[in-house]
Formats: structure tokens, C-alpha cells, sequence
């Protein structure tokens, strides 16, 4: 089944990633669209530290992109560098091993997206695969890489401030906590 974002985030997503099972002849692999910024040089640097495996899911075939774009596991949890970076939000936002991402919720799972740097890695975990912010960590090198430090938006562009240092959506302190220990307990 394909990943969507809930209407509401479909504008905030930007660009629709097609992520659909293979199913013409001998043709296998998971279907994955490039990101727009997917021929940044960075991207290079990202794509040669894409992990092997993902919370135990080894990489899989994947078609229509290319090293930007990676897949592991059935269903897959797909990752491709060159989307946009995001603006300030109240959407939760976890930090894992000093890498910043977003978390939105989808219809089926959620979508991790790196804050705070350009260009952004997207990576989308079915909810099959369990909390999605426990798969962070396997991405921190490509993240890492995906951004020089010339690249990194300003530094009150982090997880916990928004410009003028004001807190990332006061009301999303509560839900951000609600939605983390929610992930916690499901993968306990």
C-alpha cells in the first residue's frame, strides 16, 4: 500500500513521493521518485553512507530513482535525499545522535525529515516497522553528510527553538511528548 501524508500534510510535504510495490513481470523493487534536490552534491555524500540494514530490514531493490533513493524491508521503509528543508514547525520534532527530524504522521505510518539542514532527507516508516523515531540513529551518518556545515540553516533552526528563540509550538510540547512515549509503548 502507498505511503500518503493525511490531507492536511499533503501541502507540507511538498513534492509526492510515489512509493508503490512492483508488480509488471520480472520487473521487482520498490517504485521511488527522486527528491527535487536529489542531484545535489551532497546527496552523493549521503547516498554512499545509506545503512545495509534498518531496524533488521536489509535493503531492497528499488526503481524509478537512484542512490539518492533507497528502500529496506516489506513493506519498505524508503529514504531519498534532496527534499526541501522545513520551515519552523509544531509538528514533534526528536533528536537522535545530533541529527534533528520531523516527525509527521501518515495514514500509515510516519515520516522522518531532517531540520536544519539542505537538502533534507526524507524517510518514510510504515507503521508495520514499529516507532519510527527508534529508526533514526541508521540514518545519522547520511544525514550528516547530506549537509556541510555551510549548508546548515541558522542555529536557532533546531529541534527546540524557532527564530527569535521562541519554543517550537508550546502546544506541541504536550503532543510532541504524547506522540513520543506513544512510539515508546508500542515498541515495548
Amino acid at each position: 500500500m502507498p505511503l500518503r501524508p493525511l490531507p492536511a500534510l499533503g501541502a507540507a510535504l511538498g513534492a509526492v513521493l510515489l512509493v508503490l510495490p512492483a508488480v509488471a513481470g520480472c520487473s521487482r523493487g520498490v517504485q521511488v521518485a527522486p527528491a527535487p534536490q536529489a542531484g545535489d552534491p551532497a546527496c552523493a555524500r549521503a547516498a554512499g553512507l545509506w545503512p545495509d540494514t534498518v531496524g533488521g530490514a536489509p535493503r531492497v531493490e528499488t526503481r524509478g530513482g537512484d542512490a539518492t533513493t533507497v528502500a529496506w524491508g516489506d513493506p519498505a521503509v524508503v529514504a531519498r535525499c534532496g527534499v526541501p528543508s522545513s520551515a519552523p514547525t509544531t509538528d514533534p520534532c526528536v533528536s537522535a545522535d545530533g541529527v534533528d527530524w520531523v516527525a509527521r504522521e501518515l495514514t500509515d505510518g510516519v515520516a522522518l525529515t531532517t531540520y536544519g539542514r539542505s537538502p533534507a532527507i526524507e524517510v518514510l516508516v510504515p507503521a508495520e516497522h514499529g516507532p519510527a523515531p527508534l529508526l533514526a540513529p541508521a540514518f545519522t551518518e547520511a544525514a550528516k553528510a547530506s549537509a556541510s556545515s555551510s549548508s546548515f540553516l541558522a542555529p536557532e533552526m533546531r529541534c527546540e527553538t524557532a527564530p527569535g528563540g521562541k519554543r517550537l509550538g508550546s502546544r506541541s510540547s504536550s503532543r510532541s511528548t504524547r506522540l513520543i512515549n506513544r512510539w515508546l509503548s508500542a515498541a515495548s
